[in-house]
């Protein structure tokens, strides 16, 4: 099984980014331990603070996804808003 991708949309919040790295500490607790939490864009400054304050490291920078790639989105409600413009029959949205 390859490595499921999770991410938010561009140009990321506080919201996106700790949803991905929520969810990936979610599925790896439910034993799917082949998930990555990313971001899309760079961290903003209020967000950067908010990991700080909690001695978390972001999400690395996701660059492009691969067709067919597994991917599972969060905070998300348009596919304009992410990597690509997926549309694949492989996401499923949180």
């Amino acid at each position: 099984m390859e490595e499921i991708y999770i991410f938010g949309h561009k140009n990321p919040d506080t919201d996106t980014i700790l949803s991905a790295l929520i969810l990936e500490a979610i599925e790896k607790t439910m034993g799917i331990y082949k998930t990555k939490a990313y971001r899309l864009g760079e961290v903003n400054k209020e967000t950067q603070y908010a990991l700080d304050y909690f001695g978390v490291k972001a999400p690395e920078l996701l660059e492009e996804v691969e067709e067919g790639r597994q991917v599972m989105l969060v905070d998300h409600n348009e596919f304009g808003q992410s990597k690509r413009n997926r549309k694949s029959k492989n996401n499923k949205s949180c």
